[in-house]
């Protein structure tokens, strides 16, 4: 049984230099802290909380065992007031943000989580799990918003402290050593992940938070729901090749959503499989290894991200490695 607690205090302070001196042979390294301002004109984020974990595992027999856990979560936003910025709190009012202070609630949630560990026939090894995880007060940036400030149109960037994020999944991990040398692993992982709630947000910047209306309910971007990989090992241990290791893994990653547009389709990159493998060779009593490495050898044109959920960023294309490493 495990019983875990925790008190935050978060103080988090924001200072700016001073303006540089005129001077020629003026150096940052000697007049740094001689430009810092005051601490007493720092911006200063405050809070505090206490978080706990529980735990708990049972065996049922020598080679089946049952786990289950919860836990809280407290995360602080280190936002700072900015004059150019229009805040808005999780019931969607206009916050009256002072200089020095907190500007939104911190992140709240918890997770839960159930599981099992069996032992199978000596060689093989079977992990399930499950989870739940809610988290609150979640802060977004939802575009620009023009005002009036003194009988002028002025331009300012909106955020908000909107929706409550849950997701929900389960893993099922498999491991299996056959016979002397041979390591096989594969795994399976799915992952429901959706903004359930909105806050009344009806004053937030309207176009922008249709935007993200939109994606109460769906997946979240970038989060696939669907994972799998499979890794395997063979060492020589018998022969005159010993300390040879031949190893490979395969990994997918399902289809990842990157935007919701209010009156357009959904902007989504479709799932891939990656292969690697590898070679590696252990000499000098296992102190020294040589390994070389082939990533990406189908050479795959996949994407880990996109700008603004329109500019893809791809990954690496196929790729070598060569290491040397020296154990102790």
């Amino acid at each position: 049984m495990l019983t875990a607690f925790r008190y935050d205090f978060y103080d988090y302070r924001s200072g700016q230099f001073g303006e540089k001196p005129n001077q020629k042979n003026w150096t940052p390294a000697i007049d740094r802290e001689a430009r810092l301002v005051s601490p007493d004109s720092y911006d200063v984020t405050k809070t505090n909380a206490l978080t706990y974990r529980f735990g708990l595992v049972y065996e049922a027999t020598k080679d089946i065992s049952l786990y289950g856990s919860y836990s809280t979560l407290f995360k602080p936003y280190n936002k700072m007031y900015n004059p150019n910025t229009i805040y808005y709190d999780n019931k969607g009012q206009e916050l009256d943000a002072e200089k020095d202070g907190l500007v939104f609630e911190p992140k709240t949630g918890w997770q839960a989580e159930l599981g099992t560990r069996a032992k199978l026939f000596n060689c093989l090894e079977v992990i399930a799990s499950g989870f739940y995880i809610n988290q609150n007060n979640n802060v977004v940036g939802l575009g620009k918003k023009t005002v009036k400030e003194n009988g002028a149109d002025v331009e300012k960037s909106v955020v908000a402290q909107v929706g409550t994020v849950r997701s929900f999944g389960g893993e099922l991990t498999l491991v299996a050593n056959l016979f002397k040398g041979l390591h096989l692993e594969a795994g399976y992982s799915y992952t429901n992940a959706e903004i359930s709630d909105l806050s009344n947000a009806d004053r937030v910047n309207k176009e922008q938070l249709d935007d993200y209306k939109a994606t109460q309910g769906r997946q979240l971007v970038w989060i696939p729901k669907h994972q799998a990989y499979s890794l395997g090992s063979y060492e020589l241990t018998n022969t005159f090749l010993k300390g040879l290791v031949a190893h490979y893994s395969v990994s997918y990653t399902g289809k990842r959503f990157s935007k919701y547009p209010t009156n357009a389709p959904a902007r989504f990159f479709e799932g891939y499989t990656q292969l690697d493998l590898g070679l590696s060779y252990k000499f000098l009593k296992n102190h020294l290894t040589l390994a070389f490495d082939v990533y990406n050898v189908t050479n795959m044109e996949t994407v880990q991200g996109a700008v603004y959920g329109t500019q893809p960023i791809p990954n690496k294309p196929r790729n070598f490695m060569v290491s040397l490493r020296y154990n102790l």
